[in-house]
């Protein structure tokens, strides 16, 4: 059976949305698509949809792209209240200062 994926851009501090709602500042460059592309190409099924599946414990990986900025506020990227161990699957480094860290969910 396949894995559950929870992929998302994030903020240092924590979110993929700032107050505003807007996200402008975690759009991806040449480099970062290139590998977040590869990424997925070995993806079958897109399930859409935010913090639901972690709370109902059918997350395998925990996938964040951190963008190199503070937005301070904003929507969440993990749900609070969420309490799970991780394990340090990948780091993958960019030029432009993101940071892809991959996760197994213990």
């Amino acid at each position: 059976m396949g894995r559950v994926i929870y992929s998302v851009a994030s903020s240092v501090d924590g979110y993929h949305t700032d107050a505003q709602g807007d996200f402008s500042w975690a759009v991806p460059d040449e480099e970062v698509i290139a590998a977040l592309n590869a990424d997925a190409a070995g993806v079958s099924t897109y399930l859409y949809g935010r913090k639901m599946s972690l709370r109902l414990g059918v997350v395998d990986v925990v996938e964040l792209l951190l963008c190199p900025v503070v937005v301070g506020g904003g929507t969440r990227v993990l749900p609070g209240g969420w309490r799970t161990s991780l394990s340090l699957r990948r780091e993958r480094r960019f030029g432009n200062g993101m940071v892809q860290l991959t996760y197994d969910v213990a």
